[in-house]
């Protein structure tokens, strides 16, 4: 039975992620990007892209493989196709398309492995950059390190491909901060072959209005911008984007479409965040009054992107609406609007996660976690505490993939200055003798202070084997700023325990002003904090991939003395650290 239509259709391209497959969705092997000209059927028709297709063909039964539990179906309803072979032909196709077509439909049709028909639809990701900072964006801690383009020439090396396709859609980061994306759309547009072929961008709004004397160029041009909520919501979730530029954008598209390009289509899509959610009637309003049709989805979490991720992502974290009772009549006055409007999609998909959402707090409230339980003790038994700005008896260990310093003091406080994805600042272990399976623990961090852009870093119990204590997460504002306490359970086989701390973002990322690590007293027997050097293993997660700089973290207390010192003098001290990489005592800094 022919299940995932995906790898007769799309052919999806990524350069910084070094990847080629049928769509963004697959987890099994796929093909590595070449920043060279190659023909296109060593792609479409590659021993990994063969294989998605037997996959969906029924000529491969293992279960799990790449295509199970698919994050795109997990977001749709019933009965939905990638796309829908058993629809007829499109109409307004050139020759060269109307035969591609065919052969599709006819290779789809007979779960052909090696298919006759070159890609429907060409989907290429040129790049990270983008001008906005997303809260949620798995590409933003990655963007810094990570600048490879998809390079226009080699895209454009298909040009019986690309008129045969149906669509052509340019995505990042943001298309229009993206040199070759740019360029490749300039000379799409330009050429008369790809006359009959859509193309479609993907991007965030706030920049397509520098270009439309070149848009206005293309007569089949479809927008899809990312849009999870409107007002004071979308400024808070699109970090460094206006929602007032972005509503005027969108707005002016709708007009150009409906007085001068009839085949222009615009489209949004939504994640769900809290964030958005008290907003939600709103959005449907907006949406509804413009006539403009969008979706909604799942986030996932990923390094770098974990403080948004435990905060904003409900459906993963259903305790965090425990101060939100209202959230079913935000999303069932925005069904009723999505629906009054006749937008279906929208409705669906909306009504599609509150069934999913509805079941997470059904569970939560029937079951809830193991971990709940120890929000009661009242005994516990302190392994690690820095009372004040981090700068007590706690030492830290810093690990770096490449041997780089990123973080500083930030007053009498740390920071990260940016993200890079093998950075961490973590305790020495403290050796744990448990004397009852299950025995509770408890991480409590109080930041007094984030100031503008910067972010919380992320935070978690670590044990000898490299294992994350698995916790429930709870957030709060105090009188004095905001806190995070993390509740777990201790398994026998961890013996011992540090706390592990990571950048997120792409910009500051601040460590706590105070923590403090206890555990549960009535199931421990012994505690004890195990002295040593830091290695490359334990600096990295077990990966030998960096190394490990020992930082006595008092001394930023006698150091800075009642006043931080100027910035050339920090800059002096990180360098000899950097420099040395080697444990810097007391006492030779007090020197």
């Amino acid at each position: 039975m022919l299940k995932c239509s995906a790898s007769w259709y799309e052919l999806n391209i990524s350069a910084p992620d070094n990847i080629v497959s049928a769509c963004c969705y697959y987890s099994g092997a796929k093909d590595p990007w070449l920043d060279e000209p190659v023909d296109i059927a060593r792609y479409w028709n590659s021993k990994h892209m063969q294989e998605i297709r037997r996959i969906n063909s029924g000529k491969v039964s293992k279960e799990p493989n790449g295509c199970s539990d698919c994050f795109y179906f997990v977001n749709r309803t019933s009965g939905a196709a990638y796309y829908d072979f058993s629809q007829p032909m499109p109409a307004d196709l050139s020759e060269h398309q109307a035969a591609n077509w065919k052969k599709a439909a006819d290779d789809w049709r007979g779960g052909r492995v090696v298919v006759q028909s070159t890609p429907l639809r060409i989907y290429v990701n040129f790049g990270f950059t983008c001008n906005l900072a997303c809260t949620m964006c798995h590409q933003v801690p990655r963007r810094g390190e990570n600048r490879r383009q998809v390079k226009a020439d080699v895209v454009l090396a298909w040009p019986e491909a690309l008129r045969s396709a149906l669509d052509v859609t340019v995505i990042g980061g943001e298309p229009f901060a993206l040199p070759e994306a740019i360029s490749f759309i300039r000379r799409f547009i330009a050429d008369p072959e790809f006359e009959q072929v859509q193309l479609t961008i993907c991007t965030n709004g706030t920049v397509h209005h520098k270009y439309w004397n070149l848009l206005k160029q293309k007569r089949k041009l479809s927008m899809t911008i990312s849009l999870d909520s409107i007002g004071p919501g979308f400024e808070k979730i699109r970090v460094k984007g206006k929602w007032l530029l972005v509503e005027k954008n969108i707005l002016d598209f709708l007009h150009l479409s409906r007085t001068e390009r009839p085949d222009w289509t615009l489209q949004t899509n939504a994640l769900i965040l809290k964030t958005g959610i008290p907003l939600l009637p709103e959005f449907a309003e907006w949406h509804a009054r413009h006539g403009i049709t969008t979706s909604f989805y799942d986030f996932i979490n990923s390094r770098g992107t974990e403080d948004t991720y435990f905060r904003e992502n409900v459906l993963f974290n259903p305790h965090v609406l425990a101060d939100m009772p209202e959230w079913e009549n935000y999303f069932a006055r925005a069904i009723s609007t999505f629906r009054k409007a006749g937008l279906s999609i929208a409705a669906d998909t909306l009504d599609h996660y509150r069934r999913r959402l509805s079941a997470a707090v059904t569970a939560e409230a029937q079951a809830p976690d193991s971990n709940e339980d120890l929000r009661g003790v009242n005994a516990w038994e302190s392994v690690f505490a820095a009372g004040g700005p981090m700068d007590s008896a706690i030492s830290l260990y810093y690990g770096t993939a490449d041997g780089s310093v990123r973080y500083e003091a930030d007053g009498r406080s740390l920071k990260f200055t940016k993200t890079s994805m093998g950075d961490e600042l973590t305790t020495p272990f403290a050796e744990v003798k448990v004397a009852k399976p299950g025995t509770g623990l408890r991480l409590v961090m109080a930041w007094k202070e984030i100031k503008g852009d910067q972010r919380p870093v992320h935070s978690f119990v670590q044990d000898q084997a490299g294992r994350e204590i698995s916790v429930r997460r709870r957030f709060a504002s105090t009188k004095s700023g905001s806190q995070e306490t993390l509740i777990g359970r201790i398994g026998p086989e961890s013996t011992t325990l540090r706390l592990v701390f990571r950048p997120v973002g792409d910009g500051e990322s601040r460590m706590p002003d105070e923590v403090r690590l206890d555990i549960e007293a009535s199931g421990v027997e012994r505690l004890q904090e195990r002295a040593g050097h830091a290695t490359a293993a334990t600096a990295s997660n077990g990966k030998a991939q960096g190394q490990a700089i020992w930082i006595v973290h008092n001394f930023m207390k006698k150091a800075l003395g009642p006043s931080p010192p100027p910035k050339p003098a920090l800059r002096d001290l990180v360098g000899r650290i950097k420099r040395k990489g080697q444990r810097i005592v007391e006492s030779v800094l007090s020197a």
